[in-house]
């Protein structure tokens, strides 16, 4: 996409903002970047979206897919907002106990803390 302006920025950015679900809770995973890859965080960023279906939470959370966090060495990282709760070496047999634990029921893993 090319922008002309400007303003094409800020209406780009706009409706970015706009077409945030900011009501509901989210899960933010690191999968952008090779370090992320090479640790796992694709496949666990598709279990969530996997258990979050079969949860029928759609309604419920949010999940969205971020770049490097800075933390390479404790991947795949898995944050909460709000809240700000930070699991790191999440695994793909940890996602159903994280939505059930955290995302249904507020409670925090902590085996799962940075």
């Amino acid at each position: 996409m090319k922008l002309g302006n400007p303003d094409a920025l800020e209406d780009l950015r706009n409706s970015i903002v706009d077409g945030r679900m900011l009501d509901k809770p989210c899960v933010i995973v690191s999968t952008k970047s090779t370090c992320c890859l090479l640790r796992g965080s694709y496949d666990v960023a598709q279990a969530f979206e996997q258990e979050i279906k079969k949860q029928n939470l759609q309604d419920r959370i949010n999940i969205r897919t971020t770049g490097c966090l800075g933390f390479c060495e404790v991947e795949p990282i898995v944050v909460f907002h709000p809240g700000g709760i930070f699991y790191n070496r999440v695994r793909v047999g940890d996602v159903g106990e994280i939505v059930y634990e955290t995302v249904m029921n507020n409670r925090i893993i902590d085996r799962l803390l940075y």
